[in-house]
């Protein structure tokens, strides 16, 4: 038996994680032990104990057997490598094994720790740092390919003749742009910015003070603390690019990586760059940044190379049939192919085609096929690309309980899209007054276009829609504007004023 510190800390994450199970599979300790399963693996019903595994932590020598009820091996309760967030969808997707096969044992599943990932924002505001992590993990989870793009960057970079300038790769939403930077940042450990329009970290001042605390940090420039004026407007952030590539080693370049120019909210300045980026760049100095095609980028520089990240192309294509190839090792997957009667090859080539070179597509489509949800049809009953997968979605989750669809489902995903940041589940019920206990089942039917996050000083799970292009589809074909939702949280919010006035003497 492993004893001391290191055994504290393995049986203290154990606890951790039994109690993210138990929230997810019930919400309830008395339900999870009443369950049939708990007494055929774990064979203890000490109520009051088993409530305090949660908090003080998991028993070692009953980590074997509360895995395996949960369906997992005890490696993925007490092994710190592997991601929460895989944790938390094998957990779903077991889950609704036993809904719905109603079986006492099911086949235990490994969870293998992600590829180690070392997140390069030592000098990441720390308001932004957990976050741009967060995003980064998980969107290199399964990333392949990308070398045609990353050997165009490179080559910009290494052999520019004027030696600075700008790199703009442009592509369709869901290509996988932000996938591609994240493995840049990871790769080369630029300095580095995250617009990321569903959190609202999106303005110029995020932007300001993230990247000027990083040069300040990065090349020890004279500053006990940020330039007060830093986020006025582009003077300090020129000024800190010029001392920075004063301090650039000879034969290093310094760059700077920015996601979703796209998603960037006006300065209000109409003849302004966005995020006050300077029209051009010191010697040594390249800024390679990612936007969906636009009809008129707000962007004057003087040395800018534009890279369109072409969705039928035949580098993007072969990088999309490698990603369909790595969900084939998969035992599942495979006999879900199978029993289409069609063999590897064909499968990838019918999937590239339905996908439309689109990785989001692909990342919605792939785990869907592997669970056996179009097992009736075929390939050729696949949605035709992204926006038609949305529709096909929203359209069969409805026509299985269209009363439960419109009072239960809809309200809690259109105003998981209506929010401007993550929120947790007694958020979601502020909002829509809907019970907890409702609003976690669809959280775990709509999980695949969810992404959680955790609220470390509460370790309380937050939820956001995933990406937005499916907070667009909402908007603009489910609940055009979603304009009931933001009424309803504009509605809470000015409840909670009223209450707070009726509290206060001093308002009388």
């Amino acid at each position: 038996m492993v004893k001391g510190r290191k055994a504290d800390k393995r049986s203290r994450l154990a606890g951790e994680r039994f109690g993210l199970a138990v929230n997810i599979f019930t919400s309830s300790f008395e339900a999870v032990i009443a369950m049939p399963r708990w007494g055929h693996f774990v064979c203890y019903d000490d109520l009051k104990q088993i409530r305090r595994w949660a908090t003080l932590g998991l028993p070692l020598k009953r980590v074997d057997q509360v895995a395996a009820f949960f369906g997992l091996e005890a490696q993925a309760f007490i092994d710190p490598r592997v991601d929460e967030n895989d944790l938390t969808g094998a957990l779903y997707r077991l889950k609704q094994k036993v809904i719905d096969a109603g079986k006492k044992t099911i086949v235990l599943k490994r969870i293998d720790p992600p590829p180690a990932f070392s997140y390069p924002g030592g000098f990441v505001p720390t308001e932004l740092g957990g976050t741009f992590k967060a995003f980064m993990a998980d969107r290199l989870q399964g990333f392949c390919g990308r070398r045609f793009v990353f050997d165009a960057v490179d080559e910009f970079i290494k052999n520019n003749g004027d030696g600075n300038g700008y790199f703009l790769i442009t592509g369709d939403p869901g290509i996988g742009k932000s996938a591609l930077m994240a493995k840049l940042v990871s790769k080369h450990e630029y300095l580095h910015h995250f617009n990321i329009g569903l959190q609202a970290i999106n303005t110029p001042k995020h932007f300001l003070e993230n990247i000027c605390a990083q040069l300040i940090g990065r090349y020890n420039l004279p500053y006990s603390s940020l330039p007060s004026d830093a986020t006025r407007d582009g003077a300090v952030f020129n000024r800190l690019l010029i001392e920075a590539a004063g301090k650039v080693n000879p034969g290093e370049k310094l760059v700077i990586a920015i996601d979703a120019l796209d998603e960037v909210a006006s300065s209000g300045d109409m003849d302004a760059n966005l995020l006050y980026l300077p029209p051009s760049l010191p010697k040594g100095v390249f800024i390679v940044a990612t936007s969906r095609r636009l009809k008129e980028m707000p962007l004057l520089a003087t040395n800018m190379t534009a890279f369109d990240l072409e969705a039928n192309s035949p580098a993007n294509r072969e990088d999309a049939a490698v990603y369909i190839h790595s969900h084939m090792k998969e035992a599942a997957m495979r006999e879900a192919v199978a029993g289409w009667e069609v063999d590897e090859t064909t499968f990838i080539d019918a999937m590239v085609e339905k996908s439309e070179g689109n990785f989001m597509y692909l990342r919605h489509i792939l785990p869907a096929v592997r669970a056996g949800e179009f097992r009736a049809g075929g390939l050729s009953h696949l949605p035709q690309g992204l926006l038609n997968y949305y529709r096909h979605h929203w359209k069969t989750m409805r026509g299985k309980d269209e009363n439960r669809f419109d009072t239960l489902y809809q309200p809690v995903v259109c105003i998981l899209a209506a929010v401007k940041e993550a929120v947790s589940l007694d958020q979601i019920h502020n909002f829509t007054g809907i019970d907890p206990s409702a609003i976690q089942k669809v959280i775990h039917r709509w999980w695949e276009f969810l992404q959680t996050e955790t609220r470390q000083e509460a370790g309380t799970i937050l939820y956001r829609v995933y990406h937005t292009l499916f907070q667009e589809f909402l908007y603009q074909e489910v609940e055009p504007g979603l304009k009931p939702y933001h009424r309803m949280i504009a509605e809470y919010y000015l409840g909670m004023i009223d209450m707070a006035a009726d509290e206060d003497p001093g308002s009388e």
